[in-house]
């Protein structure tokens, strides 16, 4: 009998065929960690596709969770997860197309193209009650990292980002904290992080942690050939198909158009 452990689901409704959807992170009988979906067991045909490659391109990799964060609304949309890798210090970006899955669950991964990098010893992830923000707890760092998830329209973003590294010792000066951070809530704007070994948490909000800003678009993203939309001064909008931007003028006057070779 082939066995599997689970390493972490989740669960989210698309709106692209109003069925809950589930993305799991096992490791199979053979030892080797594998991603899978599923659409809800109700439906006339159930779909269940991934996992029939293991996961390449990550050493080291320890799978503690992972969540949906976008939902797929059209065929040409796609949902997107986060993956904690505890082992890695790294948040993989999953996109999955619901529509056509039995070949969109990646099973390769890499770094520069589809990773955010937290800190160390990432043990817990949350997100905001909107979807625009995740925070995972690293323990050994003994920080929050603080990603977004959205770009400044509140569009989903080509690769989730860091914007702010909350420092725990920190969050109350004069103070010698003495636990061990090993779980992270989300409440109403607040962070929870708690030390399974104490009744109290420390208690953070979110209002007040400074961000830093990022571009919309990544290196990465070009490089990796995706399409990337933007605006620039006098209504021009441009594109990047990850060889070159093209622009279009949007008012009457110059425009400077630069490629970009790789």
């Amino acid at each position: 009998m082939t066995t599997k452990k689970e390493l972490g689901f989740d669960v989210m409704p698309m709106p692209i065929d109003s069925y809950n959807y589930v993305i799991v992170a096992y490791e199979a009988g053979d030892g080797q960690t594998r991603i899978r979906v599923a659409n809800d067991a109700t439906r006339t045909t159930p779909r269940r596709f991934g996992g029939e490659s293991p996961i390449s391109g990550i050493s080291n990799l320890i799978s503690k969770d992972i969540q949906f964060y976008h939902a797929q609304s059209t065929s040409t949309d796609e949902a997107r997860a986060l993956w904690l890798d505890t082992g890695n210090s790294m948040v993989w970006d999953i996109h999955v197309n619901t529509v056509y899955g039995s070949t969109s669950v990646p099973s390769t991964f890499d770094a520069a193209t589809n990773g955010t990098a937290v800190g160390a010893g990432a043990i817990s992830m949350v997100q905001n009650s909107t979807h625009t923000r995740a925070y995972v707890l690293n323990s050994t760092d003994f920080t929050v990292s603080v990603i977004t998830l959205v770009k400044t329209d509140g569009t989903v973003r080509d690769l989730p980002a860091v914007v702010a590294t909350v420092n725990l010792s920190d969050v109350l000066p004069g103070k010698t904290l003495t636990f061990s951070p090993t779980t992270l809530q989300y409440k109403d704007g607040y962070l929870l992080v708690g030390d399974a070994n104490l009744k109290s948490n420390l208690v953070i909000n979110t209002s007040s942690i400074t961000e830093t800003t990022v571009a919309d678009s990544t290196a990465a993203a070009v490089a990796a050939g995706r399409t990337v939309t933007g605006s620039g001064s006098g209504g021009a909008t441009f594109t990047i198909p990850g060889t070159h931007i093209t622009v279009t003028p949007g008012a009457i006057g110059t425009h400077t158009h630069t490629r970009i070779h790789r």
